[in-house]
């Protein structure tokens, strides 16, 4: 009986971590590169202050960060790059999607451009 019992108390409470994954996945999958384009277009245009798109980053709890490692180089210099983690994962296959922005400066700390691109991890 008491075998039986554990049995049950297991299969609850792996009924409910699968529920939480779902929702979790359902709420996650809503969030695709063109919404996000079009947020940052809407949100960013060129020309924003650097200091307003980091604000706008840390206010969605994106994570960020400067490219200075890139500093000198003539394509990325002045670049920040910014990922939503987790954006959807396809179940049952364990692939991640992240979706990745490339946010461009001038030299004085003015935005010139935004690149949005989904990039796919297997977990």
């Amino acid at each position: 009986m008491a075998k039986w019992l554990y049995l049950g108390i297991v299969l609850v409470g792996l009924t409910i971590v699968a529920i939480r994954i779902a929702r979790k996945t359902k709420l996650q999958a809503t969030i695709d590169v063109t919404s996000v384009e079009n947020e940052i277009r809407q949100s960013l245009p060129p020309g924003t202050p650097r200091t307003v798109v980091d604000a706008y980053l840390e206010r969605k709890g994106i994570e960020h960060r400067y490219l200075d490692e890139l500093k000198d180089s003539p394509d990325y210099g002045n670049a920040e790059i910014a990922v939503i983690r987790n954006a959807s994962h396809n179940w049952p296959v364990v692939v991640r999607r992240d979706i990745q922005i490339l946010f461009k400066f001038d030299d004085h700390w003015k935005l010139k451009s935004s690149a949005v691109t989904e990039t796919l991890k297997g977990l």
